[in-house]
């Protein structure tokens, strides 16, 4: 819901019930409806440009973000080499463009494999990343998949591709219907163990 106030806006999202945003003096860039999802990118006076889908805040240009550090910590050290990561999920582009900036020598290749195009679209028109992002795709260093990341996985495991390190960064809510399910199942761990090469790592 959007509040306005005279000369700026207060925006509340609160579909979720475990979660609250109130973001301050709020101005709309972008909305759409997605094949998925609902999409919107504002810029605010505190949080920079922001992502929201489905009315919960996913990116900010202005904040770290301790939990794509911690997502990929465990997956990529420095002094390894990595021919191959692999992201399911991870449309906002987070993960891929920090293991991007931070092991430029290290990781040699990244898939990002996303359900929606559209938010990777977005981010790559929107966001500050956009330019690191675009020229790791045009170098061929970044890889995007546009698929249900189950089928991606399975697909993998079937022509015994392998690969150094798997991120998966979805949903952290199940539901039967909902866009990742197809994430929360068996099949979909025993693809991504199929595909994994030794020493590889899961987060």
């Amino acid at each position: 819901m959007t509040v306005s106030r005279g000369g700026h806006s207060r925006l509340y999202c609160n579909e979720n019930s475990a979660k609250c945003e109130i973001l301050h003096h709020v101005s709309l860039v972008h909305r759409e409806k997605t094949p998925f999802q609902e999409l919107r990118v504002y810029d605010t006076k505190y949080m920079g440009r922001i992502l929201l889908l489905d009315g919960q805040v996913q990116i900010s240009d202005e904040f770290d973000d301790n939990y794509t550090i911690d997502m990929s910590k465990e997956i990529v050290k420095g002094g390894n080499t990595y021919n191959h990561i692999l992201i399911i999920g991870g449309g906002d582009m987070l993960i891929a463009n920090y293991l991007l900036e931070n092991f430029q020598t290290e990781v040699k290749k990244i898939t990002v494999c996303e359900i929606d195009e559209r938010v990777v679209e977005n981010v790559r028109k929107y966001f500050k990343m956009s330019e690191n992002i675009n020229a790791a795709i045009d170098s061929g260093r970044l890889n995007l998949v546009f698929k249900d990341g189950a089928e991606y996985a399975k697909s993998l495991a079937e022509k015994g591709e392998l690969v150094d390190g798997i991120i998966v960064d979805c949903t952290d809510v199940w539901l039967e219907d909902g866009v990742a399910s197809s994430l929360f199942t068996v099949d979909f761990y025993k693809a991504l163990n199929s595909c994994m090469n030794k020493g590889a790592r899961f987060s």
